[in-house]
């Protein structure tokens, strides 16, 4: 039993050995392995450029189209804007002409035909200038979308 007992330690040693050297990799199996690594690592990073590429590319598109959709939106709130101007100014137009007609009315013959013609050309005057300020805003307008 003393022989048994003595070779347990030297048959344990001997596993673990024969364990040990089985599990080490040769070098040239290790450097099979990293080279395997270094590859599937470059593919990983151009992967992961080239996805980064579509994204910035995409973004930009998405950009510039939100871009143009703000130019488009902002010329048609100015046209929107020059259109209210314009009638705004032919109303004010024609609120004057009213009170001027109110006191034209006042006057008789020569005087009252006199006092109406102002008031009749001021009103076309506001009229062609709102109607000039409406083409311009147009023109403008025109401009900036080509």
């Amino acid at each position: 039993m003393k022989t048994a007992d003595t070779l347990k330690p030297l048959l344990l040693a001997s596993a673990i050995v024969l364990g040990l050297t089985a599990c080490q990799e040769s070098a040239q199996d290790t450097a099979e392995d990293v080279a395997e690594a270094r590859a599937e690592g470059q593919e990983d990073v151009a992967e992961a450029r080239q996805d980064a590429a579509e994204v910035a590319a995409d973004t930009r598109d998405d950009l510039n189209h939100a871009a143009n959709d703000a130019a488009v939106d902002a010329n048609d709130g100015a046209e929107d804007y020059n259109e209210a101007v314009a009638d705004a100014t032919e109303a004010n137009a024609g609120a004057a002409y009213d009170v001027a007609e109110e006191k034209c009315e006042a006057l008789a013959g020569a005087e009252r035909d006199a006092c109406m013609t102002q008031a009749k050309s001021t009103l076309d005057m506001a009229k062609l200038e709102a109607e000039k300020a409406r083409d311009m805003a147009d023109a403008a307008a025109d401009a900036r979308r080509e």
